[in-house]
Protein backbone atom coordinates (compact mmCIF):
# COMPACT_ATOMS: atom_id res chain seq x y z
CA UNK A 1 0.00 0.00 0.00
CA UNK A 2 1.30 3.45 -1.20
CA UNK A 3 0.39 6.30 1.20
CA UNK A 4 1.16 9.52 -0.77
CA UNK A 5 1.59 12.41 1.65
CA UNK A 6 1.31 15.71 0.17
CA UNK A 7 3.48 18.86 0.63
CA UNK A 8 2.16 21.58 2.94
CA UNK A 9 0.16 24.14 0.62
CA UNK A 10 1.19 26.96 2.76
CA UNK A 11 3.66 28.29 5.18
CA UNK A 12 3.46 30.33 8.20
CA UNK A 13 6.09 32.04 9.75
CA UNK A 14 5.36 33.04 13.93
CA UNK A 15 7.27 34.95 15.80
CA UNK A 16 6.51 34.94 19.60
CA UNK A 17 8.13 34.72 22.60
CA UNK A 18 5.89 32.35 24.32
CA UNK A 19 5.62 28.77 22.77
CA UNK A 20 4.04 27.01 25.50
CA UNK A 21 0.94 29.78 24.54
CA UNK A 22 1.07 28.78 21.34
CA UNK A 23 1.11 24.82 21.42
CA UNK A 24 -2.72 24.77 20.36
CA UNK A 25 -2.64 27.46 17.54
CA UNK A 26 0.42 25.42 15.72
CA UNK A 27 -1.45 22.29 16.21
CA UNK A 28 -4.41 23.28 14.87
CA UNK A 29 -2.49 24.86 12.00
CA UNK A 30 -0.67 21.90 11.29
CA UNK A 31 -3.33 20.05 11.06
CA UNK A 32 -5.05 22.10 8.46
CA UNK A 33 -1.96 21.23 6.34
CA UNK A 34 -0.18 24.36 7.18
CA UNK A 35 3.35 23.98 7.44
CA UNK A 36 4.58 26.13 10.93
CA UNK A 37 7.66 28.08 11.37
CA UNK A 38 8.36 29.22 15.07
CA UNK A 39 10.55 31.92 15.93
CA UNK A 40 11.19 33.58 18.93
CA UNK A 41 13.52 36.13 18.58
CA UNK A 42 14.51 38.88 16.00
CA UNK A 43 17.05 37.33 15.00
CA UNK A 44 16.14 33.82 13.75
CA UNK A 45 12.98 35.57 12.14
CA UNK A 46 15.60 37.53 10.27
CA UNK A 47 17.48 34.59 9.37
CA UNK A 48 14.11 32.73 7.98
CA UNK A 49 13.29 35.37 6.21
CA UNK A 50 16.67 35.63 4.34
CA UNK A 51 16.46 31.97 3.56
CA UNK A 52 13.57 33.22 0.32
CA UNK A 53 11.58 30.14 1.42
CA UNK A 54 7.58 31.31 0.40
CA UNK A 55 5.86 32.88 3.50
CA UNK A 56 1.85 32.97 2.80
CA UNK A 57 1.33 34.80 6.60
CA UNK A 58 3.40 35.98 9.16
CA UNK A 59 1.96 35.57 12.84
CA UNK A 60 3.93 38.09 15.04
CA UNK A 61 3.48 38.28 19.03
CA UNK A 62 3.13 42.89 20.04
CA UNK A 63 5.32 42.17 22.68
CA UNK A 64 8.70 40.68 22.11
CA UNK A 65 12.13 41.76 23.58
CA UNK A 66 13.90 44.30 20.89
CA UNK A 67 16.83 42.33 21.19
CA UNK A 68 19.18 45.24 20.11
CA UNK A 69 17.45 45.22 16.69
CA UNK A 70 15.03 48.76 18.03
CA UNK A 71 15.98 51.32 20.83
CA UNK A 72 14.24 50.63 24.53
CA UNK A 73 12.14 53.92 23.88
CA UNK A 74 11.11 53.45 20.60
CA UNK A 75 9.75 49.70 21.70
CA UNK A 76 8.03 51.33 24.92
CA UNK A 77 10.23 48.34 26.69
CA UNK A 78 9.08 45.79 24.57
CA UNK A 79 5.49 46.59 24.49
CA UNK A 80 5.29 47.39 20.87
CA UNK A 81 8.17 45.49 19.18
CA UNK A 82 6.29 43.47 16.76
CA UNK A 83 4.42 46.59 15.58
CA UNK A 84 7.72 47.62 14.80
CA UNK A 85 8.84 44.35 13.31
CA UNK A 86 5.85 44.75 11.10
CA UNK A 87 6.57 48.25 9.69
CA UNK A 88 10.51 46.55 8.80
CA UNK A 89 8.45 44.04 6.88
CA UNK A 90 6.61 46.55 5.21
CA UNK A 91 9.58 48.76 4.07
CA UNK A 92 11.46 45.88 3.27
CA UNK A 93 8.63 45.96 0.47
CA UNK A 94 7.39 42.54 1.79
CA UNK A 95 3.26 42.55 1.58
CA UNK A 96 2.74 39.14 2.86
CA UNK A 97 -0.38 39.47 5.46
CA UNK A 98 0.32 39.60 8.87
CA UNK A 99 -2.00 38.82 11.98
CA UNK A 100 -0.71 40.73 15.27
CA UNK A 101 -1.56 38.40 17.88
CA UNK A 102 -1.11 38.91 21.65
CA UNK A 103 -2.54 38.87 24.96
CA UNK A 104 -1.53 42.52 25.22
CA UNK A 105 -4.10 44.74 26.20
CA UNK A 106 -1.77 48.22 25.10
CA UNK A 107 -4.19 50.56 26.37
CA UNK A 108 -1.79 52.85 25.94
CA UNK A 109 -0.87 52.31 22.62
CA UNK A 110 -4.58 52.53 20.64
CA UNK A 111 -2.99 55.20 18.53
CA UNK A 112 0.12 52.77 17.42
CA UNK A 113 -2.57 49.71 16.76
CA UNK A 114 -4.59 52.38 14.48
CA UNK A 115 -1.49 53.67 13.25
CA UNK A 116 -1.04 49.57 12.00
CA UNK A 117 -4.56 49.92 10.42
CA UNK A 118 -2.56 52.98 8.53
CA UNK A 119 0.70 52.01 7.44
CA UNK A 120 0.51 48.39 7.55
CA UNK A 121 -2.03 47.21 5.14
CA UNK A 122 -3.11 43.72 4.43
CA UNK A 123 -2.48 43.26 8.70
CA UNK A 124 -5.33 42.79 11.46
CA UNK A 125 -4.80 42.58 15.80
CA UNK A 126 -6.16 39.82 17.01
CA UNK A 127 -5.98 39.26 21.18
CA UNK A 128 -4.64 35.42 22.03
CA UNK A 129 -7.27 35.26 24.80
CA UNK A 130 -10.33 35.92 22.61
CA UNK A 131 -9.97 33.73 19.99
CA UNK A 132 -9.50 30.09 20.09
CA UNK A 133 -7.65 27.85 18.06
CA UNK A 134 -9.98 26.54 15.44
CA UNK A 135 -11.28 30.24 15.00
CA UNK A 136 -7.47 31.33 14.25
CA UNK A 137 -7.33 28.31 12.20
CA UNK A 138 -10.53 29.76 9.89
CA UNK A 139 -9.05 33.23 10.05
CA UNK A 140 -6.06 32.09 8.16
CA UNK A 141 -7.50 29.71 6.10
CA UNK A 142 -10.09 33.06 4.77
CA UNK A 143 -6.80 35.01 4.19
CA UNK A 144 -4.81 32.42 3.07
CA UNK A 145 -7.85 31.92 0.13
CA UNK A 146 -8.06 35.55 -0.70
CA UNK A 147 -4.13 36.14 -0.13
CA UNK A 148 -4.91 39.59 1.43
CA UNK A 149 -7.10 40.96 4.10
CA UNK A 150 -10.40 40.81 2.19
CA UNK A 151 -12.34 38.10 4.10
CA UNK A 152 -15.33 39.08 5.82
CA UNK A 153 -13.58 38.08 9.46
CA UNK A 154 -11.11 40.46 8.65
CA UNK A 155 -12.74 43.63 8.32
CA UNK A 156 -15.57 42.57 11.43
CA UNK A 157 -11.89 42.72 13.33
CA UNK A 158 -11.03 45.64 11.57
CA UNK A 159 -14.11 47.46 11.96
CA UNK A 160 -13.30 46.98 15.66
CA UNK A 161 -9.82 48.23 15.33
CA UNK A 162 -11.82 51.06 14.18
CA UNK A 163 -13.95 51.91 16.98
CA UNK A 164 -11.75 51.35 19.53
CA UNK A 165 -11.72 55.01 21.48
CA UNK A 166 -9.56 56.81 24.22
CA UNK A 167 -12.03 57.70 27.09
CA UNK A 168 -11.02 58.37 30.26
CA UNK A 169 -13.91 57.55 32.37
CA UNK A 170 -13.70 53.81 31.44
CA UNK A 171 -9.95 52.80 32.68
CA UNK A 172 -8.94 54.99 29.34
CA UNK A 173 -10.12 52.74 27.10
CA UNK A 174 -13.85 51.87 25.18
CA UNK A 175 -15.42 51.25 21.95
CA UNK A 176 -17.12 53.48 20.27
CA UNK A 177 -20.49 51.64 19.82
CA UNK A 178 -21.57 53.85 16.87
CA UNK A 179 -18.61 53.64 14.91
CA UNK A 180 -18.69 49.59 15.90
CA UNK A 181 -22.15 49.59 14.49
CA UNK A 182 -21.98 51.84 11.48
Amino acid sequence: MNIKIEKHKHHIVILDDNYHILRSYIAELECLGIEVSVTSNISDFNKLLSKNKKIDLFIIDVMLPSDGFFSTIATDHGTITGLLVGKEIRYAGIETPIIFFSVAWLKNHIEDIKDTKNNLRNSIYLRKHEILPHELGEIILAILEKGKMTSKLGKSYQKIIDSLTLNPNFCGFGIDLKKLFK
